[in-house]
């Protein structure tokens, strides 16, 4: 339901999804992305949005969601499924927090693959509007950077390389706890503790080659 009253289906709108089932001990456990609009799924996947706020709410929240924070708040209580009243429950950084828009940008182009999200990309320009960089970064020769924001979509605006899809993922873990008042050593002690199968592939699977 609309907040005038009308009804409109779910697909109409672009969604955040995750999958149900709950890898509680695997590299990561609630993994979230966007479902364009016009798009169905199966049980096997859960969805929401936000009809009534802008799109700078909807990349909010799956930052948010696609981080270690709200992995952990998961994976601390082991359960079969992930469903709604688990995402609802979920701590979430202020709208007006000063790094919404970083946070934002990472989200949009990890997801922003193809040309069915091309329409949410060029609506959300303005996130460049700060000036933007990557914390750190490979330096590979095809790396993305973060003046993309400021075009409109094309098929090299998303993240592709491997390693530009990691940079912007550990950007994204470091953001919201930053957002929320984690600190690092409590950031670095949830990595440690509580995913030691993406520990493991940090430092003996994930190495990159001259290309990224």
């Amino acid at each position: 339901d609309l907040p005038n009253g009308d009804r409109a289906a779910a697909r109409d709108y672009y969604r955040i999804a995750w999958r149900k089932m709950a890898a509680n001990t695997g590299e990561r456990t609630l993994i979230p992305s966007i479902l364009p609009p016009g798009t169905a799924h199966i049980d096997g996947v859960y969805s929401m949005s936000f009809p009534e706020r802008e799109l700078h709410s909807l990349m909010l929240v799956l930052g948010a969601m696609s981080s270690f924070v709200a992995d952990f708040s998961v994976r601390v209580a082991p359960r079969a499924n992930i469903r709604s009243s688990t995402v609802e429950r979920l701590p979430l950084p202020d709208p007006k927090h000063p790094l919404t828009p970083d946070l934002a940008a990472r989200a949009l182009l990890l997801n922003s693959l193809t040309s069915a999200y091309a329409d949410l990309w060029n609506s959300l320009s303005d996130l460049n509007a700060i000036d933007q960089d990557w914390t750190g970064g490979y330096g590979y020769p095809d790396t993305v950077s973060l003046d993309v924001l400021d075009h409109e979509w094309s098929e090299n605006s998303p993240l592709r390389l491997a390693a530009d899809r990691r940079q912007a993922q550990v950007e994204i873990d470091a953001l919201v706890a930053l957002m929320l008042g984690v600190t690092a050593d409590e950031l670095c002690s949830i990595y440690r503790t509580q995913f030691p199968v993406l520990y493991k592939y940090d430092t003996q699977r994930d190495h990159y080659d001259q290309n990224g």
